[in-house]
Formats: C-alpha cells, structure tokens, sequence
C-alpha cells in the first residue's frame, strides 16, 4: 500500500524534505489500519453454514424452492471459499440447488434449456465434492439428460437404476421416446430402439403395452409402412382390452389413420368413431382423432364438415399436438371451397389460413409437418399458376420459402418462385413486346410497368441461379443447365448487363455440348455490345462466323451465325475503329443481296436499316433513301419506325440542299435544271411528310418512355417541317410550322431558330414590317440565351441559317435607312 501512495507523486526528485515525511509515516498508518482488520475479523464469530443447510432443506420439503434458492444463493453461497466451508457443506449446496431448480422448474411447468443444465451442472459438482446422489436426485438427473437430448447418457443411467424404480424408469423411457419421436427433426431409430426395450421390460403394464403399441404404429404409418401399421393394431388389440379406454381408444384412432392412408375411408371412420366413444373429450388424444376424421370426410369431398373438425381443433385443443396440423388442414379446405364457391370462402380467407399456419409454425412444429405444409402450398401455388392466377400462386409460394428461409427451403420452391416470377414478368409486357424474340425491350413499358417488370426478371433470376447451384454436382445435368440458362436469360431480360454476362458466359464454358451454347454465345455478344464493350462484342460475334464453317458445330451455330451479320456490323460501326467500317458494309451487304436466305426476315430488314444508316453518315444521300424507303416499308409497327423514318426524311431533306448547291454551282443545261428542281420539290415535300409522322407519332409516346435520341428526333422534326416549307416556298406553311415549334419548345434554345425563320419567311413576302417585328423578338430571345446553350450539337440550325438570319436582317435594315433617306 505505501508503493501505492508513493507511485501516485509526479516528480518525487523535486520535493523537499518536509514534503516527504509524510510518506513513511503514511505508509505506517495503513499498516496499522490492516492489522485493526484482522484483529475484527478475526474476532468475529463464523457463520452458521449447518443452520443454513437446514433451513434450505425445510424449504425445499415446504415446497418453497424460490425460498431455497434465495437461502443458497443469497446466504451460503458467499461463503464456499471460506476455509471453515467443508466438502459436506460443499456437497449438501450443490445437491440441494440441483433439487430446487429440477423441482422448482415443473412445478412452474417450465421446461427451459438453461435450467436443465444448471441441475445437471449442480449434481455434478456435487458428485465431484464426494456426494452419493439418491434415487430421486437421479430421476431428476435423468429428466435433465432426457430434455437436453444427451440420450447416451440417459440410456446409460437409465439401465442403472435400482429395480424398487421400474415404474419409474418406465417413465423415463417413454418420455424418451416422446421426445425422439417430437423433436423437430425425429430420432426414430432411437425411438424404436428404446420402444424394443420397452416391451421386454417384464414389469409393463398393460395401459403401457397399450401405449407402446400405438408409438410401433405411429411409426410405421409415419414412415409409409401402412398395412404393417394396421395388421400390428389389429394383433394388439385382443392382447390390450383391458386397457383403459383412453389407451384403446388411441390404438382405433390410429387404426382410421391406417385404413384412410390406404384408401378404405369408411372403415377409417367407422374405427374414428369408435375411438371418439372411449377417448374424452378433454384428453389430447380427442383432437387426435377430430383431426383424423376430419381428414377422412376432405377425402370424401365432405369439405364444409371436414372444416367444421379442424375448427374444433383449433379453437378447443391449441395446445395438443393436432393444433397444427389442423391449422395446416383448415388451409388446405378452405382453399379447396375458396376454388369451387368463392362466395363461400374466399381466395384470400385461405391464404390467410396459411399465413396464419406459417406465422404459428415455423420454429415450433417438427420437420415432417412442416415439409407436408411446404408440399401443400407449393401445390396451390402450381393450381393458381395454372389457372394464370399469378398473384396468389406467387403469395402461395412465398409462404412455402418462409417456413426454413431463401437459404434452407427445398429446390422446389426455389423452382417454383423461379418460374412464377418469370411468368409475371412476361404476363405485365404482354401485348408490349416488340423486336426481336429473345430481347425484350423494356423501353416499350410505362415506367412503372418497367420497374416491375425488371423486379420479377431479376427475382426470377436470382432464383435460377440458386437453384442452378443447389443442384450442381448432382446427377440431373439437364436441371442444371436449364437453371443456368433461365438464370442468365432473366439477367438478360431485366435489363442487368453485367449478370446476363456472367450468366451466358459460364453457360457457354459449362455446358460445352448443348445446343444453345451458339445462342448463348450471340445473347453473349449483344450483350457485350449492349454496355459498349464492342471489342468483346465482336470477339463472339466473329467467333460464330468462324463456327459456322465448322462441320462439327455448324448445325447449331448457323441460325446465329446469320443473326450476327447486322449487329456485327453495328458494333464495327459504332466503335471508334474506322478501319473496320468497310468489313461492316461487306457483312451488311451479304444480307442485302440475299446470300443469307429469306428477304422477307427480321435480318434483312434490319440490314437495310442499318446500311440506310451507313450512307447516311457517309453523306451517300440517294443510297440512303434508297435502303431507308425499303426499310420503313419492312418495319411498319415497330418502335425504330420513328427513328427509320427520320433517317429517311433528312436524307431527302439534305439531298435537296446538295441539288441546290449544284444549281448554284454554275451553268447547267436548262432541261438538266428543271429536272433537278422537280427532284428536289419531291424530296423537299416527301421530307415534310415523313418529318410531320415522326412528330407526330412520337408525341403519342409517353414522354417518360422516349429515349434521348427520339427527343431529339422529336424536336427537329418540328423545325424541319417548317424548313422544307420554306426552301419549298411555301413561306405562309412555314410560318405557321415555325410557330407551332416555336411554342412547343418556347424554353429551348431551338426556339431562336423558328424566330429566325419567321423573320426570313416575313423577309421573302415581303411584309417588311412584319419581319422586322420577328427578327427584333429573335434578337430579344437570342440575348437571353447563355453561350453554353449552343453547345448542342444537335440543335437544328446551321451555319448557312445563321448567315442567313444575318444576310436578311442586313438587306432589312439597308431597306430601312433607304426609305429614311428618301
């Protein structure tokens, strides 16, 4: 203690000699203080650990186990390590706290783990301290052993105790049959071993004859073994009849169970009947048996008064072993009623029975009921599926994976979740799906349909891949791969890039000798080129050309080997590589000249889009329209109609502005000129035509639904029908064009070019006044407009308009100071 004091100075170097002093004299004073201690403790008188004892034990026999407990743990227990504390005192704790927790515990009808072991623990410390345990400290023992499931041991004890205890081991033996056959997931062996045991015992009575006779039957009936079951009851019968007519009536009421699992239901009932007569009505054994014939009159399609007995069960017997399983039966009836008289009971009332089931059951019931309620519910799952009910098949299947968890539930619900969610998906884009078969386009859908659609694509997906690897390494190699391949085509189909990758890509590696590996190849590809990749895009769509001359892989490959030609060429256009443009015209080329089959096929279609798009680009104007006329003729009804026909119409817009510039170009031979003109009035009106559908048709697409491009698409096609009517001369239309445009996008920076071209239009009419009105309401609009708005280069207005714009307004101004001179 005087370190103690001393540790506690921060610098003792630089303390005087008066500060220090202190500290002897400190360190003197608390040794005297420790000796005053010991002087009073050892003075004081030593407890009364044997009083304690005894008054522990008069608690205990009063039946007072929390006041034992109280003694024990409040009084005695502080003083074990004490020296005056004897191995018999030390014995007579542990005993007698094992005692009163055991007794303590039933009288409270509790049956919690913790306690169990807590009087397993105290009756081994006190045996380690030298106890001989009695032969009511071993019953209890045993009880512990039997409800902690540490059956060796209790099999161990159970042999060893003292003949005076055959009733009791009788006992203990059945409650460890009980628990074998209760437990969550049955010990059956274990059961029928000590069932074996059981009826060679030479003191059984005949009540427990009885009994074991009806847990062999059990048994059987649970494991299938029906005749056996039934054949054993009617041979124990006659042995048993002096039974009381509680044990009689069990062994009838398994006898219905028999004679129902094998079909015989009125003899099944004529026995139920029979055990409802000797049972009482407040044993467990009479839920029992109102479930058993309850079961027998479903058979019978007897539906309403089958109900009527699982109702009994539920409402009066919550606590017998037949609870939940009548639960799991009222569901399974009130879906059948809810299916033929809705009116009755609804779908919904049967569902809310299985919730209901689900809610109490999970946890609680052992294994085989619950696997019986994932069967039954995977059942009204696949009726409802069938029917396209697809709402409840989904909640009826839902409940299945609930009762062990997405991790634990069986294969067949992992299938079934699998394949209704996929349903729902495609159910929710029916009538909406356009392209091609194997890609769908959510685009298509409102943005709420679209969300939810993706959900169920992605959640099927999700299931497929877990029931892909639950089953791998088994032997149904078919099961695997049609897993692996629903997984990765619901990735596909939900919009998720990346895991329709990982997903065809892993088929393609595993599953080297299916057919669909080619197209799992080129869904591969599409999807390589869907997220830009089109490096790897390319990779597989040149590897299934190069497959296609193989001999060996041709047969499958050649559809998609065809299939690839246009998109090959679109990844090889749309990549940064110029150098592979020419081999995308050779393969678009292939399909155009009909070297790949039908002209009339998706493919071809799609080629002469795609080399429209081409010459487009190119500036090959009349190439162009050519491909783009017959293209918008082939795609009538679908989506890229819009962008085809937008395509087309620039093209002819911009083909009239080169005839123009030729026009313009010097001298050309008058004929020459007039058939130029009338080319070029054609494109000019065509254009406005085919600019007025676009606009038109894609104002009738949700906005929220409209891509960027057809955005765009829809604003230049408003100015554009002005700017035709215009180099049409026909200055009027265009005026009103430019107008209508104008307020359509009056916040946007291309409203400044509908201003504009009023202010021409008014210019080349000749309404002076007018002009200079719009070009001042221009000059005002283009004032506000920050610098960075003109940065898109997409907006419809050119160089030559603003030259334009400048051009007039300059005459127009020149104009005007002529007439102030004048």
């Amino acid at each position: 203690m005087a370190d103690d004091v001393v540790d506690i100075e921060i610098d003792p170097g630089k303390k005087t000699w008066r500060e220090l002093w202190q500290v002897p004299t400190l360190a003197l004073a608390v040794v005297l203080l420790l000796a005053g201690l010991i002087g009073v403790v050892a003075t004081r008188p030593k407890p009364d650990i044997n009083g304690m004892i005894r008054i522990a034990e008069t608690r205990l026999e009063r039946g007072d186990h929390a006041g034992t407990l109280e003694m024990l743990n409040g009084k005695v227990r502080q003083h074990v390590d004490a020296p005056f504390f004897t191995d018999a005192h030390l014995q007579q704790f542990h005993t007698l706290r094992g005692r009163a927790v055991a007794k303590g515990q039933r009288e409270l009808g509790v049956q919690e783990t913790q306690n169990y072991e807590s009087v397993l623990s105290e009756f081994k410390a006190a045996e380690k301290a030298g106890a001989k345990l009695g032969n009511e400290d071993q019953l209890l023992r045993l009880e512990s052993l039997i409800a902690t499931e540490q059956y060796d041991e209790a099999t161990d004890r159970l042999e060893r105790l003292d003949d005076e205890l055959s009733a009791e081991r009788i006992a203990l033996r059945k409650r460890i049959i009980e628990v074998a056959m209760g437990a969550r997931h049955p010990r059956i062996e274990l059961a029928e071993s000590h069932l074996l045991t059981l009826t060679r015992d030479p003191m059984l009575g005949v009540d427990d004859r009885c009994w074991a006779a009806a847990r062999r039957a059990e048994i059987q009936l649970d494991q299938g073994f029906i005749n056996e079951a039934i054949t054993g009851i009617l041979r124990e019968m006659p042995r048993v009849a002096s039974a009381k007519a509680g044990a009689r009536g069990e062994l009838f009421t398994l006898l219905g169970r028999g004679y129902m699992e094998s079909g015989a239901v009125s003899e099944a009932r004529k026995q139920l009947e029979r055990a409802t007569e000797l049972i009482d009505s407040d044993d467990d054994l009479f839920a029992q048996t109102l479930m058993q014939l309850g079961r027998s009159l479903e058979l019978t399609g007897e539906m309403e008064l089958a109900l009527e007995q699982f109702e009994l069960v539920t409402q009066d017997y919550a606590g017998s072993k037949s609870y939940l399983p009548a639960m799991l039966a009222r569901g399974d009836v009130l879906s059948a009623i809810s299916e033929t008289d809705p009116a009755q009971y609804s779908k919904e009332e049967s569902i809310g029975a299985y919730v209901r089931f689900v809610d109490e059951a999970v946890g609680r019931a052992p294994e085989p009921l619950l696997l019986e309620a994932i069967k039954s519910m995977l059942q009204r799952s696949e009726e409802q599926f069938v029917k396209n009910d697809l709402v409840a098949a989904s909640q009826y299947v839902q409940l299945a994976e609930d009762i062990h968890g997405i991790l634990d539930t069986p294969v067949e619900v992992l299938h079934m979740q699998a394949r209704v969610n996929f349903a729902m998906a495609e159910e929710m884009l029916r009538g909406a799906i356009t392209g091609e078969a194997h890609v769908i386009d959510l685009a298509d859908a409102d943005p709420v349909t679209r969300a939810q659609t993706q959900r169920h694509y992605i959640r099927a997906a999700d299931y497929y891949r877990r029931l892909a690897d639950r089953i791998a390494g088994t032997d149904d190699d078919a099961a695997y791969a049609h897993s692996l391949w629903m997984a990765a085509d619901a990735f596909d189909r939900g919009g998720d890039v990346a895991e329709a990758i990982a997903g065809f890509s892993e088929f393609a590696i595993s599953i080297t000798d299916d057919p669909r590996v080619p197209e799992a190849q080129f869904r591969l590809a599409r999807a390589y080129q869907a997220s830009g990749d089109y490096s790897l895009a390319a990779q597989q769509f040149e590897g299934l050309l190069t497959d296609s001359h193989d001999e060996r892989l041709g047969k499958n490959v050649g559809p998609f080997a065809v299939l690839s030609h246009v998109p090959l060429a679109q990844v090889y256009l749309a990549d940064i590589d110029s150098d592979n443009d020419s081999r995308a015209e050779e393969l678009l080329n292939i399909v155009i000249r009909g070297e790949l089959g039908d002209v009339n096929s998706d493919a071809f279609a799609m080629a002469l889009a795609s080399i429209g798009q081409v010459h487009y680009l190119k500036g090959q104007y009349p190439r162009a329209i050519e491909s783009l006329t017959e293209a918008v003729a082939r795609n009538p009804g679908t989506r890229d109609i819009h962008r085809l026909r937008f395509l087309l119409a620039d093209s002819r817009r911009l083909e009239a502005e080169m005839i123009t510039q030729t026009l313009t170009q010097g001298s050309i031979a008058p004929s020459v000129a007039r058939e130029l003109i009338g080319k070029q009035t054609e494109h000019l009106t065509i254009a406005a035509g085919l600019f007025a559908d676009v606009r038109d048709g894609l104002e009738e697409v949700d906005p929220r639904r409209r891509t960027a491009l057809e955005t765009m698409y829809l604003r230049n096609s408003y100015f554009y029908v002005g700017d035709c009517a215009f180099d049409l001369g026909e200055f009027e239309t265009a005026i009103r064009s430019y107008s209508i445009a104008k307020d359509r996008y009056a916040e946007d920076a291309a409203s400044l070019i509908a201003m504009v071209q009023i202010f021409n239009s008014y210019f080349e009419l000749g309404d002076l006044e007018r002009a200079r009105t719009a070009s001042e309401r221009a000059r005002r609009f283009y004032e506000t407009l920050p610098k960075e708005a003109w940065e898109d280069k997409s907006l419809p207005m050119t160089q030559a308009d603003w030259e334009r714009w400048l051009d007039s307004s300059y005459e127009l101004a020149a104009m005007r100071t002529d007439g102030l001179g004048g």
